[in-house]
């Protein structure tokens, strides 16, 4: 859901194509994103790391900020991380159709080929040894993911699609609706995992079905604003109550029931978040938009 959501929603933030609208894309998306990763940085060390006496040195610290820790085999700060990479690698490749004023013509079309050839080639090169080799496949497996929701967003915004985009939706919806649902039912048949098989699927019945429905809601639309921060500090909170269940002997979490704790973990990352938002999110955005 979070690549489907991100392919659909990042493209309306687009203006324009050139030089002029690459550099703004990439500013805004900058000041969106790295400010309050950074900030998370040294918490999810502290909770998730070191409150643990699990390693976690200079160079780590590095990596993680320059978002590329698993390239060198080196741990996440936060274990979500991973899921920035492609993030940030749809982000790019954004801003270079932009750059090129390719970015309105059929270039998710394009895109997925792209990540098509470069997986292909990734596995013909020999280079399945090296760190960054599952790095990359994993990304461009995830892009997938992305592409399917930017194409979805093209489909529900503009109203048409060129032949390339419909011969591509008409791809995905075999793939994704024939395909793998038949693959899930082999497994399930031989008792194998088979829910794996279905989880894009799914997940694009749950986006259509809540664009469908249309729902607004004041809490729904404060949670959206906030959910950088919540997706950040989740763990942190998490970790950290978790400790204090699983490892204080004295902690007043361990004659708390299971629900109050977790409730409390919920009430606490949304307090936590809405001030990371205000005082930092919010600011960074502005200043990323001046």
């Amino acid at each position: 859901m979070f690549f489907l959501v991100s392919g659909f929603v990042i493209p309306f933030s687009v203006r324009g194509e050139g030089l002029a609208a690459c550099r703004t894309f990439l500013i805004r998306r900058f000041f969106r994103l790295m400010p309050m990763f950074w900030f998370s940085i040294p918490l999810g060390v502290v909770t998730t790391h070191w409150m643990w006496h699990k390693d976690f040195g200079w160079d780590a610290l590095l990596a993680n900020v320059l978002l590329l820790p698993n390239l060198f085999d080196l741990p996440f700060a936060e274990g979500l991380y991973w899921s920035l990479q492609a993030e940030v690698t749809f982000y790019l490749l954004i801003a270079a159709l932009l750059l090129v004023q390719g970015f309105a013509r059929s270039s998710v079309v394009l895109s997925y080929l792209g990540v098509i050839a470069a997986g292909k080639l990734l596995e013909k090169s020999g280079l399945q040894a090296y760190h960054f080799y599952p790095v990359a496949m994993l990304v461009l497996e995830m892009l997938k993911i992305i592409f399917i929701g930017w194409l979805l967003q093209r489909l529900f915004s503009e109203r048409r699609l060129g032949k390339m985009d419909w011969l591509l939706l008409g791809y995905l919806l075999f793939q994704y609706f024939v395909k793998r649902p038949m693959n899930a039912w082999h497994f399930y048949q031989h008792g194998e995992r088979w829910l794996d098989h279905l989880s894009v699927t799914l997940a694009i019945v749950v986006l259509l079905l809540f664009r469908g429905l249309n729902i607004r809601h004041a809490l729904l639309a404060y949670l959206g604003k906030i959910s950088y921060s919540l997706y950040l500090l989740h763990p942190v909170i998490m970790y950290s109550a978790l400790y204090h269940v699983a490892v204080t002997p004295d902690s007043f979490l361990r004659q708390w029931p299971l629900l109050w704790v977790l409730a409390g973990v919920l009430l606490l990352t949304v307090a936590a978040s809405h001030l990371t938002w205000r005082f930092i999110e919010w600011p960074a955005q502005q200043w990323g938009k001046g």
